[in-house]
């Protein structure tokens, strides 16, 4: 078991550096429109919430919120853990 959670867990290394230069692009396309329609509006981009619609729904949130949430998460999970290093002793019988 210990070996599939390790294994799982360097997957997940893995994945986080496959989407990592995706992940900043995304972020600045968002900054990018983001400003463009605080521009277009003369509005203090601090003080505006834009949403994207179409066809009168709408759609989601320009805001960058939950990127933070995303870049918390990998900072609090940001080391694989090898299982095997640690003792079990306390809950197996040896």
């Amino acid at each position: 078991m210990d070996g599939y959670v390790y294994g799982i867990s360097q997957m997940h290394q893995l994945n986080r550096k496959l989407i990592e230069t995706t992940t900043i692009e995304a972020v600045n396309v968002f900054k990018d429109l983001y400003k463009s329609v605080a521009l277009e509006h003369r509005k203090d981009t601090d003080n505006i919430n834009v949403d994207v619609y179409e066809d009168n729904e709408r759609l989601y949130s320009l805001e960058l919120d939950w990127f933070d949430v995303v870049a918390y998460l990998q900072q609090k999970h940001a080391f694989i853990i090898n299982h095997r290093n640690v003792r079990h002793s306390t809950y197996i019988p040896e």
